[in-house]
């Protein structure tokens, strides 16, 4: 069984470990957003004692919280916890009085598009296909630039009821009955 909780991000030693062994390309990044008070929480997944996934998330003044990469242990994927991190990250932020809760991807594979469209988020711009750009890129032997998806919800969007019900099937620890809901 899955226990989830929010920590502090300053210092998280074990978390930062996790993303430089899973998510090398952007465990660098992390540890400076981290440092520079961007990113100021984690949900963080264990079984038993070990870290097994976790979510960063940033708090603005202006009401508007933003969720950071996330990682999962290679052991304990497809078993939602990316999932259950995401909709607690969503419970935390509207109960801390966000007005607004941001995500951006690089990667727009369909299930993750599916994923956090039934969530609630809506896809509010792409940045990345400048064709101009990626033609200068390529003349200079750089790798085009990665398309980036933004979305957003707010907080009258947000699914109040779906949350509880996936809350409580993740305390009683029936997690994986969430591709169901």
């Amino acid at each position: 069984m899955y226990k989830y909780q929010i920590e502090d991000a300053y210092k998280n030693r074990p978390v930062i470990e996790l993303f430089k062994k899973y998510y090398p390309e952007r465990s660098q990044y992390m540890v400076r957003t981290i440092k520079g008070g961007k990113i100021q929480y984690f949900i963080v997944a264990r079984c038993g004692d070990e870290i097994v996934g976790a979510m960063g998330i940033s708090d603005h003044k202006d009401g508007v919280f933003t969720f950071s990469y996330e990682v999962t242990h290679p052991d304990h994927r497809r078993k939602f916890i990316a999932n259950s991190t995401r909709y607690l990250g969503l419970k935390f932020c509207f109960e801390s009085g966000a007005e607004i809760v941001k995500m951006n991807r690089e990667k727009h594979i369909a299930f993750s598009k599916e994923r956090v469209i039934s969530m609630g988020f809506c896809l509010i711009h792409t940045m990345g296909r400048n064709k101009q750009q990626n033609i200068a890129r390529k003349h200079y032997g750089l790798p085009p630039l990665p398309v980036r998806y933004y979305y957003e919800l707010r907080k009258e969007d947000f699914p109040r009821e779906k949350v509880n019900k996936i809350w409580k099937l993740i305390k009683s620890g029936k997690q994986q009955q969430m591709i169901k809901t």
